[in-house]
């Protein structure tokens, strides 16, 4: 065995910064050698155009300055061609000891889900979600460029089933070709294979407005997207339907009965706001009954769309714009939680019919509860209700509804004796206080009576 010693003559301990280790260059030494001329001569040749008298002495201390700073300026060049040459060896050191290649499996997976966004189902009824978001095909897009970078972390993208279970759609591509058509659909197949059967999030967006004067090969009941994701429907937990689909939805009707995970659903149509919801619902056949029939769903958001056939005795939460739409309808509903925004006026009192099995109902209004509101009660509207709740959305403004017509609506549907097929409005809670005297008097009255009124801010 051979040992090396390396000896030097160098003391660690005792380094000096005045003096460089590797040129020896004394720093302390340059200074104390080598000055420039005297102040108070410098200061006078700074104030005439004369010439010293011993200009070869300056002349020769000038080159021996120039000779010092020439040395000094190479020396840096040189140490500063080392510095570039060590910290290049610093980063490659850098990236072979990266701790991303230390991490373990399970924390690598962690992150390979958060960086794909896979871990916001819920967003799905968001209505603030854009229209036309990503879609999950492209190739250069997460997740399929994680897999791109190496082989490991390819093993460990299509080991991770939860990564591949987002699935995005456009099916209106009018200058699609038939390869490109082709190539989404294999790279669907892809994903819906290594998601394995874990539930799936599904976004089925048509952004931009089909044509309706000629036919419509790319929305055919026969797309082939649509068929092939539409196969998997069994495993769709949330489901978000957005854009110009008015009159392509009623075209996944054979989804129906075939969604036992659903829990979340979304439509959001983009349509024309003077179209008023019956019509459109008349000559579109909206999904008619796709969704009547699915166990678990407890979530909906509607926007410029209504449904008259959900399983209303499990909806918990219902979010729509076309709030008097849906009281249209005729549910089985026992409790109902309605949050809307305050487009409700496509449809006049005179066109509504009963909900008979309605008897809770909260509203919230985007933007404040008005007399337009609260007067949609003064009818048959809801015969059997007993609980009304008005409540204000976080952030908004307060209501602009005035005092008299709550005493009006609550008066009217107290004063049901004579009615056997109405029932009295038991219990009411208000967003806010009611400050006219003589409306409080008339709500006292009925407080006296029985009726139990709960108001905001008192």
């Amino acid at each position: 065995m051979v040992f090396i010693v390396i000896m030097s003559n160098e003391n660690t301990d005792s380094f000096d910064p005045s003096c460089c280790t590797m040129c020896k260059a004394d720093v302390e030494t340059s200074r104390n050698a080598i000055n420039g001329p005297p102040a108070d001569v410098y200061d006078q040749f700074t104030r005439n155009n004369g010439y010293p008298d011993d200009a070869g002495a300056f002349k020769r201390k000038w080159e021996l300055v120039k000779i010092q700073l020439n040395r000094l300026s190479a020396t840096i060049a040189l140490l500063n061609a080392e510095k570039r040459r060590l910290k290049e060896i610093v980063e490659q050191y850098q990236a072979i000891l990266h701790p991303i290649r230390a991490a373990p499996t399970d924390v690598l997976r962690h992150v390979f889900r958060f960086c794909s966004g896979r871990d916001q189902g819920q967003e799905i009824l968001d209505e603030a979600v854009p229209i036309s978001a990503k879609s999950s095909l492209r190739p250069k897009e997460m997740p399929w460029v994680l897999g791109q970078v190496c082989q490991s972390w390819r093993k460990l993208v299509l080991s991770t089933p939860e990564l591949w279970t987002v699935v995005s759609i456009d099916v209106w591509q009018p200058d699609s070709a038939k390869q490109r058509i082709s190539s989404n659909v294999l790279r669907l197949g892809l994903q819906l294979d290594r998601s394995q059967n874990l539930p799936l999030t599904v976004t089925i967006s048509c952004p931009n407005a089909p044509s309706y004067d000629r036919p419509d090969p790319v929305l055919d009941e026969n797309n082939p997207l649509l068929v092939l994701l539409c196969a998997s429907s069994r495993r769709w937990r949330h489901l978000r339907l957005e854009g110009h689909l008015e009159t392509r939805l009623g075209r996944m009707a054979f989804i129906r009965g075939l969604l036992p995970e659903l829990e979340s659903l979304y439509i959001g149509l983009d349509v024309g706001s003077s179209i008023p919801i019956w019509e459109r619902e008349a000559r579109s056949g909206l999904l008619a009954d796709c969704f009547e029939f699915a166990p678990r769903l407890t979530s909906v958001s509607f926007h410029n769309y209504v449904s008259t056939k959900l399983p209303w005795q499990q909806i918990i939460t219902y979010v729509s714009n076309e709030i008097l739409s849906y009281l249209k309808t005729r549910g089985a509903v026992l409790y109902q939680t309605l949050k809307t925004p305050t487009d409700y006026g496509t449809l006049s009192r005179p066109r509504l019919t009963s909900n008979n099995d309605l008897t809770v109902l909260e509203l919230g209004f985007v933007g404040g509860t008005t007399n337009d509101h609260i007067a949609v009660f003064l009818s048959l509207l809801a015969p059997h209700l007993e609980k009304l709740s008005i409540v204000r959305a976080p952030s908004e403004r307060g209501s602009s509804y005035e005092d008299s017509i709550v005493a009006d609506v609550l008066e009217y549907r107290w004063n049901t004796e004579d009615t056997a097929s109405v029932s009295q409005l038991r219990v009411v809670s208000l967003d806010r206080k009611i400050t006219d005297d003589s409306t409080r008097e008339r709500l006292e009255t009925l407080i006296g009576q029985g009726m139990v009124i709960t108001e905001g801010g008192a």
